[in-house]
């Protein structure tokens, strides 16, 4: 039987209606299961946090200087501020062109942005924050100086950085009546001028006083310079308060739980400031080629070795504990290709990355502990720590987006800020 033309319409309203129908279905229990997935996601974050709450406050916990190895011993305001004017102060070279801060630039959190750093040439390295310094026993990449003000030297003799030697400085700070009256203030007088011409024991000693007590001042400088406040900071303060996290997010918290967990991260960036203070290789590529590793540590504690006698030669304690940890370090092919943990605070802010600037972005960073892929392992080298960490695409954004948590405000940064 034939169907009228008002039937056929019927027919076809009624199933364009149940197709409706079943597509509201299907998009409404498609709704409502992504929705339990998120709800099961973030019932499964509250409960790793809660489970793991008190270890989470003791992994980062906050780490204070070790008196030890406080080797410049000023902290008063007006050190500090001395500390600072040299810091800044371009005459504190040997081309009146550079300053300490020519490298280390507050704005960008004691970094220069470069991929290696420059002074009167291209150095070797990339310039490391000073963010925290202070609370390390071994200072440079490769730790080859114990104490701020031991480190702050050897720039300051450096052909290649400063290099100002103690009759540039004397002229300085001579010429200069607030450094002359402050240096006075902490130091006594300033060495006779005479003494630069003349060869004695009275006057040799007096001028490497002279440079380091100008060390000293830089160190306190150094020292003062306080950790950026971040969302790291109020996630940990709501945990240590007992309170519900707020701050983080959904996905932070994932990243931090890898960060912890799958990443290992945390093996080497423990602590407040997220940095062991030790040395490990894990195969970061050298720009020169693959394959090519800097002998890093290995180099640097035998440098430290060779020259004790000139840098720890006071019979004072602190020379010579310094001297006991120089002796005592290890110096065997392990510390081959090591390099210093580095801080994770500021990240946003610092790169490029690794000891050479190897890595443009952190996202290069992860994928690089990620699959360890493209590198050479030395055949000396073993460490189960630097195996490939696999982790898929979302892992390492939530990664990526806990490890942005460590750095300030994306303003606090200026041009250096990058992803």
């Amino acid at each position: 039987m034939a169907l009228s033309l008002n039937e056929h319409k019927l027919i076809l309203w009624l199933i364009d209606v149940n197709t409706i129908r079943i597509y509201i279905i299907y998009i409404t229990f498609s709704v409502v299961g992504f929705a339990a997935v998120i709800v099961h996601l973030m019932a499964d974050n509250n409960d790793w946090l809660n489970h793991n709450q008190k270890k989470i406050v003791e992994y980062f916990a906050v780490q204070h200087e070790d008196p030890r190895w406080n080797d410049y011993g000023l902290s008063d305001k007006y050190a500090v501020q001395l500390g600072e004017e040299i810091f800044f102060d371009k005459r504190f070279s040997r081309s009146g062109k550079l300053s300490c801060a020519s490298c280390h630039q507050p704005e960008r959190l004691w970094t220069d942005g470069l991929q290696l750093a420059i002074g009167t040439r291209t150095l070797s390295v990339n310039t490391p924050t000073l963010i925290g310094v202070h609370r390390l026993k071994w200072l440079f990449w490769d730790g080859r100086a114990i104490g701020l003000a031991h480190q702050a030297l050897q720039p300051m003799r450096s052909a290649a950085e400063l290099g100002i030697d103690a009759r540039g400085l004397l002229q300085v700070l001579g010429g200069d009546k607030r450094y002359s009256v402050g240096y006075q203030y902490y130091f006594g007088s300033l060495p006779d001028p005479t003494c630069l011409q003349l060869d004695n024991t009275n006057c040799s000693t007096a001028l490497k006083f002279l440079e380091f007590n100008t060390a000293r001042l830089i160190a306190a400088f150094v020292a003062s310079i306080p950790s950026p406040n971040t969302r790291f900071d109020h996630f940990l303060s709501e945990l240590q308060h007992g309170m519900p996290p707020q701050v983080f997010s959904s996905q932070e918290i994932r990243g931090l739980r890898l960060f912890i967990e799958k990443g290992s991260c945390i093996a080497c960036h423990s602590g407040n400031d997220l940095t062991d203070g030790q040395f490990h290789n894990v195969l970061v590529p050298e720009i020169t080629g693959p394959g090519v590793f800097s002998p890093g540590r290995y180099a640097g504690i035998r440098e430290a070795k060779t020259n004790i006698d000139l840098n720890y030669a006071s019979d004072n304690t602190y020379d010579l504990l310094a001297r006991v940890e120089i002796l005592r370090a290890r110096t065997d092919s392990s510390m081959y290709a090591a390099f210093k943990t580095p801080t994770l605070r500021g990240l946003r802010c610092t790169g490029p990355y690794m000891h050479n600037g190897s890595f443009s972005s952190i996202k290069a960073v992860v994928e690089h502990y990620s699959s360890f892929e493209h590198v050479i392992r030395p055949d000396h080298y073993d460490d189960p720590l630097v195996q490939p960490r696999l982790f898929s695409a979302d892992e390492q954004d939530d990664l990526i987006a806990f490890l942005l948590t460590l750095s300030p405000e994306l303003d606090v940064c200026g041009q250096t800020s990058r992803q």
